[in-house]
Formats: C-alpha cells, sequence, structure tokens
C-alpha cells in the first residue's frame, strides 16, 4: 500500500533513525527534543511527512510565545527535507495555521549563496581525505600542539563518567565566567545527552585531554548520520604548553575519518564579534561555507506582529 500523510505519531528511535538517514542535524533529534522535554519542560511535536512510505519533510517543532500575542513555531536547524518541494512547506504552514501557531520560524541545515556580511557561517571538515592530508592541512602551530601533546603524555580519553563529565562542565563554567558569556546549557542537560541514546546513529560523546588525571580540555560532539557536530568545548588555560585542546580537536578529526564519517561541522564561527574562536577554528584546515540562516513566515496578521515584536525583542 502506497502511504502519502502527514503524521506526528512516531517513536523517538524510529525518528531518529530517520533523522540519520537524512545526515540531519542533531537539534532536530528526537535526543535533542526529549532532552530538553526531560530537563527544562520544552515540549516539542515532532511532524513528518511520508510519500511513497518514505519520509520527505521532518519538523522537530518547540514553541515559543509572546504573552498576550500569539504562539511561534520554532524548529531549529531544520526542517529536514530532500526534495524541497513546494507544496510540503504550503502544507506544513497550513497545518500550523489550523492549531493556532501565527509564525514560523525555521533554520534549516544547508548551504546558501549568501554572501552578506550578515551570512550565517560554519566551517565543514572533509573528512573522507586520507588521514596524512587531514593532519597536513592543519596549521603548522596545531601540527606542533598535536605532537607536543603526545610527548608530554597527555591522554585522550571518551565514553566519560559522571565525575569526569562534571569537571568538564565546571571548566565550561569557569571559562564562561571569565569571558561574561552564558553558557547555552545545563548539567542535567549534558548528562542526559551523553548518556541517552534512543538510535545508534544519532548520540552525543564528550572526549577529554587529561593530564595526571585532571581535565585539561574536553569538547563534546555530536553524531548524525555521516555527520559530526562541535556542540561545546574548554581547555584549561593554566595548562596551555600541553595543547590540550589540539588533542582533543585532532582526535575527532582522526577517529572521525577512520570511522567512516564524511563531515565535521564546527557548528559556526563570527570573524568579527568572536575574533578568537574564529582563528581557533581556522587552524583547523576546513572550508568557511554560508548557511541559509532564520527565515521567517508569517501565518496569518498576528505573525507578522510577532515578527517585528520578536525581533526587537530579541526574543527569535
Amino acid at each position: 500500500m502506497q502511504l502519502d500523510k502527514w503524521t506526528e505519531n512516531i517513536d523517538p528511535n524510529t525518528w531518529d533513525k530517520y533523522i540519520a538517514n537524512h545526515n540531519g542535524h542533531p537539534l532536530q533529534s528526537a535526543l535533542w527534543g526529549e532532552a530538553r522535554k526531560t530537563i527544562d519542560g520544552i515540549e516539542s511535536q515532532y511532524i513528518c511527512h511520508f510519500s511513497n512510505n518514505i519520509p520527505d519533510f521532518m519538523a522537530r517543532v518547540e514553541t515559543r510565545s509572546i504573552k498576550g500575542m500569539g504562539n511561534i513555531a520554532w524548529i531549529p536547524k531544520g526542517p529536514v527535507w530532500d526534495t524541497h518541494n513546494p507544496s510540503l512547506l504550503t502544507e506544513f504552514c497550513d497545518n500550523l495555521r489550523r492549531n493556532k501557531y501565527n509564525l514560523l520560524v525555521t533554520d534549516e541545515y544547508s548551504t546558501s549563496n549568501n554572501t552578506s556580511p550578515q551570512a550565517v557561517q560554519t566551517i565543514y571538515i572533509n573528512l573522507e581525505q586520507d588521514i596524512d592530508t587531514l593532519f597536513s592541512n592543519l596549521d603548522k602551530q596545531w601540527r606542533y600542539g598535536v605532537r607536543r601533546a603526545k610527548k608530554e603524555g597527555v591522554e585522550i580519553l571518551s565514553g566519560q563518567s559522571e565525575v569526569k563529565i562534571a569537571e568538564f562542565f565546571n571548566l565550561c563554567q569557569k571559562i564562561s565566567e571569565s569571558k561574561s558569556f552564558e553558557l547555552p546549557g545545563s548539567l542535567p542537560l549534558v548528562n542526559f545527552l551523553l548518556t541517552h541514546s534512543f538510535n545508534e546513529n544519532v548520540k552525543f560523546e564528550l572526549i577529554t585531554s587529561n593530564f595526571e588525571d585532571q581535565v585539561i580540555s574536553g569538547a563534546i560532539i555530536a553524531k548524525s548520520g555521516k555527520n559530526i557536530h562541535y556542540f561545546w568545548g574548554a581547555s584549561d588555560r593554566n595548562f596551555p604548553k600541553l595543547r590540550g585542546g589540539e588533542a582533543v580537536q585532532w582526535e575527532v578529526i582522526d577517529s572521525g575519518s577512520r570511522q567512516g564519517f564524511q563531515r565535521y561541522d564546527l557548528e559556526g564561527i563570527d570573524p568579527i564579534n568572536n575574533p578568537g574562536v574564529f582563528a581557533f577554528k581556522k587552524k583547523m584546515g576546513g572550508e568557511i561555507v554560508n548557511l541559509t540562516g532564520k527565515q521567517y513566515r508569517s501565518l496569518d496578521g498576528i505573525g507578522k506582529v510577532l515578527k517585528l515584536a520578536g525581533k526587537l525583542l530579541n526574543r527569535i
């Protein structure tokens, strides 16, 4: 029987299997959605369209509301779709409108030809290159750092205990306090992501560099399908000569390539407002690409007002 329908009745394992098959972004996964629900109380709708029994449009939708005004359907790094059939997006918007949403905000995980200074950018590292090429693509100081870390006895670990997870998170907190920025997640959220998985092809991992059993650097990455994504990272500034940060990132690249992954997404750069992080990521030898970024679609008259108010209040 051929099936052509919309549904919200998909279990987390099946959802993440579909997300992995499409190399969808981890923020569209059930793992991320259920973590946010369990830890932060944020509900998700998992909306999928099937054509001939094959999913061709998927959206994990979070509700954002501006009190007294209306509801926003927020799709972080989505929707995920292959065909880009405009009629599917039209049908999806009609469904949202019937469910009392006024504004749709998407952030599709796709490249763009937008070359404006405001374009959202990231860096992709092609993991399908051979190991020697990947290493030679690193900045020469990075190559020195990787070798230095090994020489100094820095140990690289993955699959961390709760103690090591907490140690890494405390390091992140110290850096956020010193640089006056707010961490985008909590320790309970990190613990959930690192200790749960609904499908083997969508999972989060912590990789740390350790010296004398102390975490000196680490990175949380997410694997979805054939892609790896960099989520959080931190390095202890008390150990700059041990080059733990370079060692951790090279481990991600090296092991990812050997395991058959296709791409490592460094998840965002901002040369103007965050030049230090940009310089760090650029030395890893990847390609700078522009992304589609947020798109706003008013679903009714209220949605037009929400769009303006949300931007003014920095809520969307």
